[in-house]
């Protein structure tokens, strides 16, 4: 039988099988297939056809091998004429979605309020500062900030500080998004979520976002290119959740902040700034900010003593003051002598919310840890010496140095150790050893 290339493939079963005098259910019973699959194929419902599928209706007809070809060639022209026609409906809705953006994306001012008391960090200002794009640039990577630290260091605080500072310098807006990555109360924001967030912001409607993350990130870095805009992206559990969020626009500028290290993104070109603790002067100043300088004033020595045991951490500094400064009769020097006491100290810091008590704040990165480094911080916690080295670690812990020095770069990694060199490693202050202590009490048997 002559058959012409370009009959569809519907149409020529169907001639085959009127051909061989055969009825849909003896076509059916012939070649294992379904009575509706063949009724579907010939009334063209069926766009793509299996090739085992063809290939057993081929036998049941008995097809020589030309009419075998061609049955196959228009079923797999049939194929592609699908593949067009969903491409061809993909970019329809496409055209739908973006007819559906206003004409003016809306200038997003997202940032939080500045922060009242914002002391010292004048380095990592400046180093925040020299990654501000210029007026006039064009093409190449977006600048990309990675500000990195221990639970409660200040990072937000910074971030959104020097934000402030520069949000002139994005006329487009400034977007925020607390990413959740190590929130106390809530789970991290996929970044689909986190985009839909942002895309919103932009003054999209729900219905013009689309739902996969994929074509979600290709409307949003569209709707940035060549705008100058600010984008902080706070707290984020690690790099895999903050990429999809990186523009595309060299004009924009990214700040990240984590408690993870962002090892990733650093290696692809983001500038780290690696936040440390106060120094006793910005911490006295902090102090001097939230008591006032006469209170300070008035006991030097005990105000220096609250900061010293308060680690320079601007999270336990704050909490440790925070009852302190609607209590006048309380003098520092009880203060201090209540935070002298280490197995107390973190019941001073207890503020009874979430977001600012200390031990909430160390709990969102010991909750992430695999238990085989819980338990090493734990340890650490107990450890009589300020350091420890890997040897002893795993001595410590019943387990092969490697297996040692591997759980202490992942306690490294978020920042609930850190490394002292030749070989050494420490919980990063008294605070952080109060608590890893509380949980070995808590968590550990003499079994254990």
């Amino acid at each position: 039988m002559a058959t012409n290339l370009t009959d569809e493939f519907g149409e020529l079963l169907r001639r085959h099988r009127i051909e061989a005098g055969l009825t849909q259910e003896e076509l059916a019973e012939r070649s294992r297939l379904s009575i509706r699959a063949i009724a579907d194929m010939e009334r063209g419902r069926t766009m793509r056809p299996y090739r085992g599928s063809v290939g057993r209706l081929a036998d049941a007809l008995t097809l020589a091998a030309p009419d075998r070809e061609a049955l196959d060639r228009a079923a797999r022209a049939d194929m592609r004429s699908a593949s067009a026609s969903r491409l061809h409906a993909m970019a329809s809705r496409q055209v739908g979605q973006l007819a559906q953006i206003p004409e003016q994306v809306t200038v997003p001012r997202q940032l939080p309020p500045a922060i009242p008391h914002f002391v010292g960090r004048s380095g990592e200002l400046s180093a925040l500062t020299c990654a501000l794009p210029g007026p006039s640039r064009i093409g190449g990577a977006v600048p990309v900030t990675a500000v990195v630290g221990p639970a409660g260091i200040g990072k937000t605080a910074l971030a959104v500080h020097w934000a402030h500072q520069v949000a002139h310098c994005f006329p487009d807006g400034q977007l925020y998004l607390n990413l959740r990555g190590f929130d106390q109360d809530a789970d991290p924001l996929t970044p689909s979520d986190a985009l839909r967030s942002v895309l919103a912001a932009l003054g999209l409607p729900a219905a013009a976002i689309p739902p996969v993350l994929s074509a979600q990130v290709g409307l949003y870095r569209s709707l940035l290119a060549d705008r100058r805009m600010l984008i902080v992206l706070d707290n984020a559990d690690g790099p895999a959740q903050a990429r999809p969020l990186l523009p595309a626009s060299a004009a924009c500028l990214v700040v990240v902040t984590s408690r993870d290290q962002l090892t990733g993104l650093i290696a692809e070109g983001a500038r780290p700034v690696l936040l440390e603790v106060l120094t006793q002067d910005e911490a006295l100043d902090l102090l001097s900010f939230m008591l006032g300088p006469d209170r300070v004033a008035a006991d030097p020595g005990a105000a220096a003593e609250v900061c010293t045991l308060c680690a320079g951490l601007p999270v336990a500094l704050a909490a440790a003051v925070a009852s302190a400064a609607f209590r006048s009769q309380r003098s520092l020097a009880e203060l201090a002598g209540e935070l002298r006491v280490a197995r107390r100290r973190l019941d001073v810091m207890d503020t009874g919310e979430a977001a600012t008590n200390v031990r909430s704040v160390l709990s969102a990165s010991y909750r992430r840890l695999s238990q085989p480094a819980a338990r090493m911080f734990r340890l650490l916690g107990m450890y009589p010496d300020a350091d420890i080295s890997a040897p002893a670690a795993a001595g410590a812990a019943g387990i092969t140095a490697e297996q040692a020095i591997a759980l202490l770069h992942e306690l490294a990694r978020v920042h609930l150790v850190s490394y002292r060199g030749k070989g050494r490693f420490a919980l990063h202050n008294d605070i952080l050893r109060a608590f890893a202590a509380e949980q070995a009490s808590a968590e550990d048997t003499d079994a254990n």
